[in-house]
Protein backbone atom coordinates (compact mmCIF):
# COMPACT_ATOMS: atom_id res chain seq x y z
CA UNK A 1 0.00 0.00 0.00
CA UNK A 2 1.32 3.43 -0.85
CA UNK A 3 1.52 5.79 2.06
CA UNK A 4 3.61 8.28 3.92
CA UNK A 5 3.65 11.17 6.27
CA UNK A 6 4.75 14.49 4.96
CA UNK A 7 7.67 16.68 4.67
CA UNK A 8 7.25 20.20 5.56
CA UNK A 9 8.08 22.70 3.11
CA UNK A 10 6.11 25.73 3.54
CA UNK A 11 7.18 28.42 5.63
CA UNK A 12 8.16 27.82 9.03
CA UNK A 13 6.78 29.60 11.68
CA UNK A 14 7.62 23.58 11.49
CA UNK A 15 9.17 22.04 11.87
CA UNK A 16 7.93 20.87 10.60
CA UNK A 17 6.83 22.47 10.90
CA UNK A 18 4.05 24.38 9.75
CA UNK A 19 2.10 26.06 13.58
CA UNK A 20 -0.77 26.17 15.90
CA UNK A 21 -1.13 28.25 19.04
CA UNK A 22 -2.77 26.46 21.88
CA UNK A 23 -3.07 29.40 24.25
CA UNK A 24 -2.15 33.01 24.73
CA UNK A 25 0.49 32.23 27.27
CA UNK A 26 1.84 29.15 25.66
CA UNK A 27 2.53 29.37 21.95
CA UNK A 28 2.89 26.02 20.38
CA UNK A 29 4.20 25.36 16.97
CA UNK A 30 2.75 22.32 15.47
CA UNK A 31 4.13 21.08 12.23
CA UNK A 32 2.12 18.12 11.45
CA UNK A 33 2.95 16.02 8.62
CA UNK A 34 0.08 14.15 7.33
CA UNK A 35 1.12 12.75 4.10
CA UNK A 36 4.50 12.08 3.08
CA UNK A 37 5.51 12.66 -0.34
CA UNK A 38 8.44 13.91 -1.99
CA UNK A 39 6.60 15.21 -4.77
CA UNK A 40 9.62 14.43 -6.37
CA UNK A 41 10.22 17.74 -5.70
CA UNK A 42 10.55 17.35 -2.12
CA UNK A 43 12.75 19.97 -0.93
CA UNK A 44 11.57 21.73 1.89
CA UNK A 45 11.85 22.45 5.39
CA UNK A 46 9.52 21.77 8.27
CA UNK A 47 9.81 23.13 11.23
CA UNK A 48 8.11 22.23 9.58
CA UNK A 49 10.03 24.04 10.47
CA UNK A 50 10.56 25.19 6.51
CA UNK A 51 8.22 24.38 3.84
CA UNK A 52 8.81 25.31 0.40
CA UNK A 53 9.56 22.79 -1.98
CA UNK A 54 9.30 19.43 -0.66
CA UNK A 55 6.84 18.35 -3.17
CA UNK A 56 8.14 15.10 -4.45
CA UNK A 57 6.75 13.69 -1.50
CA UNK A 58 3.61 15.39 -1.75
CA UNK A 59 1.80 12.46 -2.90
CA UNK A 60 -0.29 11.15 -0.32
CA UNK A 61 -1.83 8.05 -0.08
CA UNK A 62 -3.75 7.89 3.01
CA UNK A 63 -6.79 9.79 3.95
CA UNK A 64 -4.97 11.94 6.42
CA UNK A 65 -5.09 15.66 5.95
CA UNK A 66 -2.19 17.83 4.97
CA UNK A 67 -0.85 20.41 7.33
CA UNK A 68 1.73 22.95 7.05
CA UNK A 69 3.77 21.18 4.66
CA UNK A 70 3.79 19.32 1.53
CA UNK A 71 3.70 15.62 1.80
CA UNK A 72 5.76 13.04 0.20
CA UNK A 73 4.66 9.84 -1.13
CA UNK A 74 5.90 6.91 0.52
CA UNK A 75 5.07 3.59 -1.05
CA UNK A 76 6.28 0.17 -1.43
CA UNK A 77 8.44 -1.71 -3.80
CA UNK A 78 6.83 -3.34 -6.78
CA UNK A 79 7.76 -6.65 -8.24
CA UNK A 80 9.70 -6.32 -11.39
CA UNK A 81 11.31 -2.99 -12.03
CA UNK A 82 11.03 -1.82 -8.49
CA UNK A 83 12.00 -5.13 -7.02
CA UNK A 84 15.09 -5.39 -9.21
CA UNK A 85 16.15 -1.87 -8.31
CA UNK A 86 15.58 -2.47 -4.64
CA UNK A 87 17.59 -5.68 -4.59
CA UNK A 88 20.40 -4.05 -6.53
CA UNK A 89 20.51 -1.22 -4.03
CA UNK A 90 20.49 -3.50 -1.04
CA UNK A 91 23.52 -5.37 -2.32
CA UNK A 92 25.47 -2.11 -2.15
CA UNK A 93 25.10 -1.69 1.59
CA UNK A 94 23.60 -3.40 4.59
CA UNK A 95 23.34 -0.38 6.85
CA UNK A 96 20.98 1.77 4.86
CA UNK A 97 18.56 4.10 6.57
CA UNK A 98 15.57 1.87 5.87
CA UNK A 99 16.96 -1.41 7.12
CA UNK A 100 14.16 -3.14 8.95
CA UNK A 101 16.22 -4.95 11.57
CA UNK A 102 19.49 -4.11 13.31
CA UNK A 103 21.30 -5.19 16.44
CA UNK A 104 23.02 -1.81 16.73
CA UNK A 105 20.44 0.96 16.62
CA UNK A 106 21.80 4.46 16.31
CA UNK A 107 20.18 7.84 16.90
CA UNK A 108 16.37 7.47 16.77
CA UNK A 109 17.14 3.69 16.37
CA UNK A 110 18.30 4.38 12.80
CA UNK A 111 20.99 1.87 11.82
CA UNK A 112 24.31 3.49 10.96
CA UNK A 113 23.50 6.85 12.55
CA UNK A 114 26.03 6.62 15.37
CA UNK A 115 27.98 9.85 15.10
CA UNK A 116 27.41 13.30 13.55
CA UNK A 117 29.40 12.55 10.39
CA UNK A 118 27.03 9.67 9.60
CA UNK A 119 24.37 12.14 8.48
CA UNK A 120 26.35 13.16 5.42
CA UNK A 121 27.20 9.53 4.66
CA UNK A 122 23.55 8.49 4.85
CA UNK A 123 22.49 11.50 2.79
CA UNK A 124 24.99 10.50 0.10
CA UNK A 125 23.84 6.90 0.23
CA UNK A 126 20.17 7.88 -0.08
CA UNK A 127 20.94 10.10 -3.08
CA UNK A 128 22.88 7.27 -4.71
CA UNK A 129 20.01 4.85 -4.21
CA UNK A 130 17.56 7.36 -5.65
CA UNK A 131 19.78 7.90 -8.68
CA UNK A 132 19.75 4.15 -9.31
CA UNK A 133 15.96 4.18 -9.21
CA UNK A 134 15.85 7.19 -11.49
CA UNK A 135 18.10 5.43 -13.99
CA UNK A 136 15.84 2.39 -13.98
CA UNK A 137 12.83 4.61 -14.56
CA UNK A 138 14.59 6.45 -17.38
CA UNK A 139 15.46 3.15 -19.09
CA UNK A 140 11.88 1.90 -18.89
CA UNK A 141 10.69 5.23 -20.31
CA UNK A 142 13.08 4.90 -23.27
CA UNK A 143 11.82 1.37 -23.83
CA UNK A 144 8.21 2.52 -23.49
CA UNK A 145 7.59 0.04 -20.68
CA UNK A 146 6.65 2.41 -17.85
CA UNK A 147 2.92 1.77 -18.33
CA UNK A 148 2.57 -0.73 -21.16
CA UNK A 149 0.84 -3.14 -18.79
CA UNK A 150 -1.21 -2.70 -15.63
CA UNK A 151 1.59 -4.11 -13.47
CA UNK A 152 4.18 -1.88 -15.13
CA UNK A 153 2.10 1.22 -14.42
CA UNK A 154 1.82 0.27 -10.76
CA UNK A 155 5.54 -0.47 -10.57
CA UNK A 156 6.35 2.96 -12.00
CA UNK A 157 4.27 4.53 -9.26
CA UNK A 158 6.09 2.44 -6.67
CA UNK A 159 9.47 3.59 -7.96
CA UNK A 160 8.44 7.19 -7.40
CA UNK A 161 7.30 6.19 -3.94
CA UNK A 162 10.62 4.49 -3.21
CA UNK A 163 12.56 7.59 -4.23
CA UNK A 164 10.48 9.63 -1.84
CA UNK A 165 10.97 7.21 1.02
CA UNK A 166 14.73 7.04 0.60
CA UNK A 167 15.18 10.79 0.85
CA UNK A 168 12.54 11.41 3.49
CA UNK A 169 13.95 8.76 5.80
CA UNK A 170 17.16 10.76 6.07
CA UNK A 171 15.94 14.34 5.79
CA UNK A 172 13.21 13.83 8.39
CA UNK A 173 15.70 12.42 10.88
CA UNK A 174 17.96 15.39 10.12
CA UNK A 175 15.07 17.78 10.71
CA UNK A 176 14.41 16.46 14.21
CA UNK A 177 18.11 16.29 15.05
CA UNK A 178 18.90 19.85 13.96
CA UNK A 179 15.87 21.09 15.92
CA UNK A 180 16.26 19.24 19.19
CA UNK A 181 19.65 17.55 19.72
CA UNK A 182 21.51 18.75 22.79
CA UNK A 183 24.85 18.56 20.95
CA UNK A 184 25.81 21.43 18.66
CA UNK A 185 27.96 19.01 16.64
CA UNK A 186 24.97 16.80 15.91
CA UNK A 187 22.77 19.80 15.10
CA UNK A 188 25.32 21.24 12.70
CA UNK A 189 25.85 17.91 10.92
CA UNK A 190 22.10 17.37 10.61
CA UNK A 191 21.64 20.88 9.27
CA UNK A 192 24.31 20.28 6.61
CA UNK A 193 22.64 17.04 5.52
CA UNK A 194 19.26 18.74 5.49
CA UNK A 195 20.57 21.43 3.17
CA UNK A 196 22.15 18.94 0.79
CA UNK A 197 19.01 16.82 0.57
CA UNK A 198 16.79 19.88 0.17
CA UNK A 199 18.80 20.79 -2.92
CA UNK A 200 18.49 17.22 -4.16
CA UNK A 201 14.73 17.31 -3.65
CA UNK A 202 14.56 20.49 -5.70
CA UNK A 203 16.41 18.59 -8.44
CA UNK A 204 13.88 15.77 -8.24
CA UNK A 205 11.01 18.22 -8.39
CA UNK A 206 12.34 19.54 -11.68
CA UNK A 207 13.19 16.17 -13.22
CA UNK A 208 11.29 16.03 -16.51
CA UNK A 209 11.99 12.29 -16.85
CA UNK A 210 10.15 11.54 -13.63
CA UNK A 211 7.26 13.70 -14.72
CA UNK A 212 7.02 12.07 -18.14
CA UNK A 213 7.06 8.63 -16.54
CA UNK A 214 4.22 9.69 -14.26
CA UNK A 215 2.17 11.06 -17.16
CA UNK A 216 2.45 7.71 -18.95
CA UNK A 217 0.73 6.23 -15.89
CA UNK A 218 -2.09 8.78 -15.57
CA UNK A 219 -2.81 8.63 -19.34
CA UNK A 220 -2.49 4.87 -19.57
CA UNK A 221 -5.54 2.75 -20.43
CA UNK A 222 -4.67 0.78 -17.30
CA UNK A 223 -5.08 3.81 -15.00
CA UNK A 224 -8.77 3.04 -14.48
CA UNK A 225 -7.82 -0.43 -13.23
CA UNK A 226 -5.73 0.96 -10.39
CA UNK A 227 -7.06 1.19 -6.85
CA UNK A 228 -8.54 4.46 -5.67
CA UNK A 229 -5.49 4.97 -3.51
CA UNK A 230 -3.06 4.48 -6.39
CA UNK A 231 -5.04 6.82 -8.62
CA UNK A 232 -5.07 9.48 -5.91
CA UNK A 233 -1.33 9.27 -5.48
CA UNK A 234 -0.67 9.56 -9.20
CA UNK A 235 -3.03 12.49 -9.76
CA UNK A 236 -1.84 14.46 -6.75
CA UNK A 237 1.79 13.95 -7.70
CA UNK A 238 1.18 15.10 -11.25
CA UNK A 239 -0.64 18.20 -10.03
CA UNK A 240 2.28 18.99 -7.74
CA UNK A 241 4.78 18.70 -10.59
CA UNK A 242 2.70 21.01 -12.74
CA UNK A 243 2.08 23.49 -9.95
CA UNK A 244 5.83 23.91 -9.52
CA UNK A 245 6.49 24.64 -13.18
CA UNK A 246 7.61 21.32 -14.65
CA UNK A 247 6.02 22.53 -17.91
CA UNK A 248 8.37 25.52 -18.15
CA UNK A 249 11.38 25.65 -20.50
CA UNK A 250 14.64 24.37 -19.01
CA UNK A 251 16.11 27.80 -18.25
CA UNK A 252 12.98 28.88 -16.41
CA UNK A 253 12.81 25.62 -14.47
CA UNK A 254 16.39 26.17 -13.35
CA UNK A 255 15.52 29.67 -12.20
CA UNK A 256 12.55 28.31 -10.26
CA UNK A 257 14.81 25.73 -8.66
CA UNK A 258 17.27 28.47 -7.67
CA UNK A 259 14.56 30.60 -6.07
CA UNK A 260 13.14 27.58 -4.23
CA UNK A 261 16.61 27.02 -2.82
CA UNK A 262 16.73 30.61 -1.58
CA UNK A 263 13.31 30.28 0.03
CA UNK A 264 14.29 27.06 1.76
CA UNK A 265 17.49 28.59 3.11
CA UNK A 266 15.66 31.63 4.44
CA UNK A 267 13.01 29.48 6.10
CA UNK A 268 15.68 27.41 7.76
CA UNK A 269 17.56 30.52 8.87
CA UNK A 270 14.37 31.99 10.32
CA UNK A 271 13.79 28.90 12.45
CA UNK A 272 17.43 28.61 13.42
CA UNK A 273 17.45 32.21 14.63
CA UNK A 274 14.40 31.54 16.78
CA UNK A 275 15.95 28.40 18.26
CA UNK A 276 19.23 30.18 18.99
CA UNK A 277 17.63 33.51 19.86
CA UNK A 278 17.82 33.17 23.61
CA UNK A 279 18.10 36.57 25.27
CA UNK A 280 19.36 37.23 28.79
CA UNK A 281 18.57 40.34 30.82
CA UNK A 282 18.81 41.46 34.44
CA UNK A 283 15.91 42.43 36.68
CA UNK A 284 15.53 43.04 40.42
CA UNK A 285 15.30 39.64 42.04
CA UNK A 286 12.51 40.87 44.32
CA UNK A 287 10.30 41.38 41.28
CA UNK A 288 10.50 37.79 40.07
CA UNK A 289 10.82 35.71 43.23
CA UNK A 290 7.08 35.63 43.79
CA UNK A 291 6.79 33.64 40.58
CA UNK A 292 10.13 31.92 40.03
CA UNK A 293 12.42 31.41 43.04
CA UNK A 294 15.83 33.03 42.62
CA UNK A 295 17.73 29.79 43.18
CA UNK A 296 15.83 28.17 40.30
CA UNK A 297 16.86 30.98 37.96
CA UNK A 298 20.47 30.79 39.14
CA UNK A 299 20.51 27.03 38.51
CA UNK A 300 19.00 27.22 35.01
CA UNK A 301 19.94 30.61 33.55
CA UNK A 302 23.55 31.82 33.05
CA UNK A 303 24.00 34.77 35.38
CA UNK A 304 25.60 38.06 34.36
CA UNK A 305 28.63 39.49 36.13
CA UNK A 306 26.38 42.06 37.78
CA UNK A 307 23.96 39.46 39.12
CA UNK A 308 26.86 37.31 40.40
CA UNK A 309 28.41 40.20 42.29
CA UNK A 310 28.24 39.74 46.06
CA UNK A 311 25.24 41.54 47.51
CA UNK A 312 23.70 42.24 44.11
CA UNK A 313 19.94 42.68 44.02
CA UNK A 314 19.84 41.58 40.39
CA UNK A 315 19.08 38.21 38.87
CA UNK A 316 19.43 37.22 35.22
CA UNK A 317 16.27 36.09 33.45
CA UNK A 318 16.03 34.46 30.02
CA UNK A 319 13.46 34.59 27.22
CA UNK A 320 13.07 30.79 27.41
CA UNK A 321 9.38 30.04 26.95
CA UNK A 322 8.86 28.26 30.25
CA UNK A 323 10.34 31.18 32.20
CA UNK A 324 8.89 34.05 30.17
CA UNK A 325 5.41 32.52 30.00
CA UNK A 326 5.38 31.94 33.76
CA UNK A 327 6.27 35.57 34.44
CA UNK A 328 3.71 36.87 31.96
CA UNK A 329 0.99 34.67 33.39
CA UNK A 330 1.63 34.91 37.12
CA UNK A 331 3.48 38.16 37.84
CA UNK A 332 1.33 40.95 39.28
CA UNK A 333 4.04 43.48 38.38
CA UNK A 334 2.99 45.27 35.14
CA UNK A 335 6.46 46.76 34.62
CA UNK A 336 8.07 43.33 34.80
CA UNK A 337 5.47 41.84 32.47
CA UNK A 338 6.08 44.59 29.91
CA UNK A 339 9.83 44.14 30.10
CA UNK A 340 9.59 40.38 29.65
CA UNK A 341 7.17 40.76 26.74
CA UNK A 342 9.40 43.26 24.95
CA UNK A 343 12.55 41.18 25.48
CA UNK A 344 10.85 38.03 24.15
CA UNK A 345 9.55 39.81 21.07
CA UNK A 346 12.86 41.48 20.26
CA UNK A 347 15.06 38.43 20.82
CA UNK A 348 15.64 37.84 17.07
CA UNK A 349 16.03 41.25 15.41
CA UNK A 350 17.98 39.61 12.58
CA UNK A 351 14.78 37.87 11.49
CA UNK A 352 13.36 41.17 10.24
CA UNK A 353 15.78 41.11 7.32
CA UNK A 354 15.20 37.39 6.88
CA UNK A 355 11.45 37.93 6.62
CA UNK A 356 11.87 40.76 4.14
CA UNK A 357 13.99 38.50 1.97
CA UNK A 358 11.59 35.58 2.38
CA UNK A 359 8.57 37.64 1.37
CA UNK A 360 10.39 38.90 -1.72
CA UNK A 361 11.65 35.45 -2.77
CA UNK A 362 8.27 33.80 -2.23
CA UNK A 363 6.58 36.46 -4.31
CA UNK A 364 9.14 35.99 -7.09
CA UNK A 365 8.57 32.24 -6.99
CA UNK A 366 4.80 32.60 -7.18
CA UNK A 367 4.85 35.04 -10.11
CA UNK A 368 7.36 32.90 -12.01
CA UNK A 369 4.88 30.04 -11.76
CA UNK A 370 1.95 32.12 -12.98
CA UNK A 371 0.33 33.06 -9.66
CA UNK A 372 -0.50 36.60 -8.61
CA UNK A 373 0.82 36.06 -5.08
CA UNK A 374 2.43 33.47 -2.84
CA UNK A 375 -0.86 33.18 -0.96
CA UNK A 376 -2.63 32.19 -4.17
CA UNK A 377 0.00 29.53 -4.92
CA UNK A 378 -0.04 28.15 -1.39
CA UNK A 379 -3.83 27.94 -1.12
CA UNK A 380 -4.51 26.45 -4.54
CA UNK A 381 -4.68 22.86 -3.32
CA UNK A 382 -5.92 23.64 0.19
CA UNK A 383 -9.48 23.61 1.45
CA UNK A 384 -9.72 27.41 1.25
CA UNK A 385 -8.63 27.35 -2.44
CA UNK A 386 -7.83 31.08 -2.73
CA UNK A 387 -7.04 34.22 -0.66
CA UNK A 388 -10.53 35.63 -1.23
CA UNK A 389 -12.13 32.74 0.62
CA UNK A 390 -9.68 33.25 3.49
CA UNK A 391 -10.57 36.94 3.73
CA UNK A 392 -14.27 36.14 3.67
CA UNK A 393 -13.86 33.51 6.40
CA UNK A 394 -11.83 35.82 8.63
CA UNK A 395 -14.23 38.71 8.16
CA UNK A 396 -17.20 36.52 9.02
CA UNK A 397 -15.36 35.22 12.06
CA UNK A 398 -14.54 38.78 13.13
CA UNK A 399 -18.17 39.82 12.89
CA UNK A 400 -19.38 36.81 14.84
CA UNK A 401 -16.79 37.24 17.58
CA UNK A 402 -16.80 41.03 17.87
CA UNK A 403 -19.50 41.30 20.54
CA UNK A 404 -17.95 38.60 22.69
CA UNK A 405 -14.47 40.03 22.14
CA UNK A 406 -15.55 43.47 23.37
CA UNK A 407 -17.22 41.91 26.41
CA UNK A 408 -14.07 39.95 27.28
CA UNK A 409 -11.88 43.02 26.87
CA UNK A 410 -14.18 44.98 29.17
CA UNK A 411 -13.85 42.27 31.80
CA UNK A 412 -10.05 42.34 31.51
CA UNK A 413 -9.98 46.16 31.65
CA UNK A 414 -12.18 46.13 34.75
CA UNK A 415 -9.93 43.59 36.44
CA UNK A 416 -6.86 45.69 35.60
CA UNK A 417 -8.46 48.84 36.99
CA UNK A 418 -9.32 47.04 40.23
CA UNK A 419 -5.78 45.70 40.71
CA UNK A 420 -3.61 48.49 39.27
CA UNK A 421 -5.90 51.49 39.74
CA UNK A 422 -8.29 53.44 37.57
CA UNK A 423 -5.53 55.27 35.69
CA UNK A 424 -3.66 52.11 34.74
CA UNK A 425 -4.63 52.47 31.11
CA UNK A 426 -6.01 50.01 28.56
CA UNK A 427 -5.25 46.31 28.37
CA UNK A 428 -1.88 45.75 26.73
CA UNK A 429 -0.60 42.55 25.11
CA UNK A 430 1.51 41.73 28.17
CA UNK A 431 -1.58 42.06 30.42
CA UNK A 432 -3.72 39.43 28.72
CA UNK A 433 -2.20 36.22 30.17
CA UNK A 434 -2.12 37.58 33.73
CA UNK A 435 -5.65 39.01 33.87
CA UNK A 436 -7.14 36.09 31.97
CA UNK A 437 -5.66 33.83 34.64
CA UNK A 438 -6.89 36.08 37.42
CA UNK A 439 -10.46 36.04 36.12
CA UNK A 440 -10.40 32.26 35.73
CA UNK A 441 -9.11 31.89 39.28
CA UNK A 442 -11.89 34.11 40.57
CA UNK A 443 -14.53 32.21 38.62
CA UNK A 444 -13.32 28.87 39.98
CA UNK A 445 -13.17 30.26 43.51
CA UNK A 446 -9.48 29.57 43.90
CA UNK A 447 -6.78 31.90 45.11
CA UNK A 448 -3.88 29.93 43.69
CA UNK A 449 -4.08 27.54 40.80
CA UNK A 450 -6.45 28.93 38.19
CA UNK A 451 -7.31 25.46 36.96
CA UNK A 452 -10.04 23.65 38.80
CA UNK A 453 -8.37 20.32 38.15
CA UNK A 454 -4.86 21.69 37.88
CA UNK A 455 -3.59 19.44 40.63
CA UNK A 456 -4.12 16.42 38.40
CA UNK A 457 -1.98 17.70 35.51
CA UNK A 458 1.31 15.95 36.10
CA UNK A 459 3.26 14.44 33.23
CA UNK A 460 2.64 10.96 34.59
CA UNK A 461 -1.11 11.50 34.85
CA UNK A 462 -1.21 12.87 31.31
CA UNK A 463 0.66 9.83 30.04
CA UNK A 464 -1.71 7.52 31.86
CA UNK A 465 -4.57 9.35 30.19
CA UNK A 466 -2.98 8.75 26.79
CA UNK A 467 -2.70 5.05 27.54
CA UNK A 468 -6.36 4.89 28.52
CA UNK A 469 -7.38 6.72 25.33
CA UNK A 470 -5.57 4.42 22.91
CA UNK A 471 -6.59 1.33 24.87
CA UNK A 472 -10.29 2.15 25.01
CA UNK A 473 -10.59 3.66 21.52
CA UNK A 474 -8.29 1.40 19.51
CA UNK A 475 -7.38 -1.58 21.68
CA UNK A 476 -3.74 -0.46 21.66
CA UNK A 477 -1.19 -0.96 24.41
CA UNK A 478 1.24 1.92 24.87
CA UNK A 479 4.28 0.29 26.46
CA UNK A 480 7.26 2.27 27.71
CA UNK A 481 10.66 0.92 26.68
CA UNK A 482 14.17 1.65 27.88
CA UNK A 483 16.29 3.75 25.55
CA UNK A 484 19.76 2.76 24.47
CA UNK A 485 22.48 5.36 24.88
CA UNK A 486 22.90 5.67 21.12
CA UNK A 487 19.29 6.61 20.33
CA UNK A 488 19.06 9.50 22.80
CA UNK A 489 19.42 13.12 21.75
CA UNK A 490 18.95 14.89 25.08
CA UNK A 491 22.62 14.76 26.12
CA UNK A 492 25.31 17.22 25.11
CA UNK A 493 28.76 15.98 24.11
CA UNK A 494 30.15 16.11 27.65
CA UNK A 495 27.01 15.00 29.50
CA UNK A 496 26.30 11.58 30.95
CA UNK A 497 22.77 11.97 32.28
CA UNK A 498 19.83 14.35 32.38
CA UNK A 499 16.91 15.15 34.65
CA UNK A 500 14.49 15.16 31.72
CA UNK A 501 15.33 12.05 29.71
CA UNK A 502 13.72 11.24 26.41
CA UNK A 503 10.98 8.67 26.86
CA UNK A 504 10.12 5.93 24.41
CA UNK A 505 6.83 4.09 23.91
CA UNK A 506 5.96 1.24 21.58
CA UNK A 507 2.40 0.90 20.32
CA UNK A 508 1.16 -2.71 20.21
CA UNK A 509 -2.09 -4.27 19.04
CA UNK A 510 -3.14 -7.85 19.74
CA UNK A 511 -4.17 -8.51 16.13
CA UNK A 512 -2.12 -6.01 14.10
CA UNK A 513 1.07 -6.48 16.10
CA UNK A 514 3.63 -3.65 16.53
CA UNK A 515 2.37 -0.33 15.17
CA UNK A 516 5.32 1.98 15.66
CA UNK A 517 7.41 3.97 18.12
CA UNK A 518 6.68 7.26 19.86
CA UNK A 519 9.39 9.36 21.50
CA UNK A 520 8.52 12.07 24.00
CA UNK A 521 10.96 14.96 24.43
CA UNK A 522 8.92 17.09 26.79
CA UNK A 523 11.10 19.58 28.65
CA UNK A 524 13.23 22.57 27.64
CA UNK A 525 17.00 22.61 27.29
CA UNK A 526 19.58 24.73 25.57
CA UNK A 527 19.69 24.46 21.79
CA UNK A 528 16.25 22.87 21.53
CA UNK A 529 13.36 24.06 19.37
CA UNK A 530 11.51 26.40 21.69
CA UNK A 531 7.87 25.51 21.02
CA UNK A 532 5.89 22.29 20.53
CA UNK A 533 5.77 20.16 17.41
CA UNK A 534 5.26 16.68 16.03
CA UNK A 535 8.16 15.27 14.03
CA UNK A 536 8.01 12.25 11.76
CA UNK A 537 11.36 10.49 11.87
CA UNK A 538 10.32 7.63 9.61
CA UNK A 539 7.05 6.98 7.82
CA UNK A 540 5.13 3.77 7.89
CA UNK A 541 4.94 1.96 4.55
CA UNK A 542 4.42 -1.51 3.20
CA UNK A 543 7.43 -2.83 1.31
CA UNK A 544 5.93 -4.62 -1.66
CA UNK A 545 8.93 -6.77 -2.48
CA UNK A 546 9.28 -8.32 0.97
CA UNK A 547 5.75 -7.92 2.30
CA UNK A 548 7.14 -6.41 5.50
CA UNK A 549 5.84 -3.18 6.95
CA UNK A 550 8.23 -0.36 7.77
CA UNK A 551 7.02 0.79 11.18
CA UNK A 552 6.73 4.55 11.72
CA UNK A 553 8.85 6.45 14.22
CA UNK A 554 7.55 9.78 15.51
CA UNK A 555 8.59 12.25 18.19
CA UNK A 556 6.70 14.85 20.16
CA UNK A 557 8.91 17.80 21.05
CA UNK A 558 7.51 20.09 23.72
CA UNK A 559 8.79 22.59 26.26
CA UNK A 560 6.64 21.85 29.26
CA UNK A 561 7.32 23.05 32.78
CA UNK A 562 10.77 21.71 33.68
CA UNK A 563 10.86 18.51 35.71
CA UNK A 564 13.59 19.52 38.13
CA UNK A 565 15.64 16.87 39.86
CA UNK A 566 13.77 17.09 43.15
CA UNK A 567 10.34 17.08 41.52
CA UNK A 568 10.62 14.66 38.63
CA UNK A 569 7.61 13.93 36.47
CA UNK A 570 5.18 14.95 39.23
CA UNK A 571 5.73 18.61 38.37
CA UNK A 572 2.34 20.22 37.77
CA UNK A 573 1.54 21.33 34.23
CA UNK A 574 -0.74 24.21 33.41
CA UNK A 575 -4.02 23.52 31.65
CA UNK A 576 -2.63 24.97 28.41
CA UNK A 577 0.43 22.71 28.62
CA UNK A 578 -1.85 19.72 29.06
CA UNK A 579 -3.83 20.81 25.99
CA UNK A 580 -0.63 21.23 24.02
CA UNK A 581 0.61 17.75 24.95
CA UNK A 582 -2.64 16.06 23.92
CA UNK A 583 -2.86 18.15 20.75
CA UNK A 584 0.55 16.95 19.62
CA UNK A 585 -0.34 13.42 20.69
CA UNK A 586 -3.23 13.52 18.24
CA UNK A 587 -0.80 14.28 15.43
CA UNK A 588 1.36 11.38 16.53
CA UNK A 589 -1.61 9.03 16.36
CA UNK A 590 -2.22 10.09 12.75
CA UNK A 591 1.31 9.09 11.85
CA UNK A 592 1.33 5.88 13.86
CA UNK A 593 -2.09 4.52 12.94
CA UNK A 594 -2.66 5.57 9.32
CA UNK A 595 -2.15 2.74 6.88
Amino acid sequence: MLRHNAVAILASPSLGAQRSLSSLSSPVASPIFQYRWLRIPCCAVKKTRSNTSRSFSRLLVDTRSTTIASAYVGGGNGCSIIGRCWRAIQTQSSDGINTIKSNHPGLFTIPGLDQPSDFLRLASKASSKCNSLRSALSSSLDNETTANTASAAIETLHILDDISNEICSVIDAAELCRSAHASAKWRDAANDAFGILSDYIAELNGDIILYRALVTVTTSPYFAQMTEEEQRVAVLLQHEFERDGIHLPFEERERVREVIGHVTQLEGLFNQNITNGRKLFDVDSSRVEAVVPKHILIDHVPQSEESKRFGSSKVTVSTDAHIANSLLKYSADPILRREVYMEVNTACPQNLDVLDGLVAQRHDLATMLGFSSYAERFLQDKMARNPQNVFIFLDQMRQRCERRYKADMEMLATAKAQIEGVGSGPIEAWDVPFYTGALKAKKSGQDGDINEVGGHFTVENCLEGMKVLVRDLFGIRMVEKELSAGERWDLADDATDTYQPIRKFEFLHDEEGPLGTLYLDLHPREGKYAHAAHFTVRCGRKIQDSGEYQLPIVALVCNLSPAYANVGSNFLLSHSECETLYHEFGHALHSLLSR
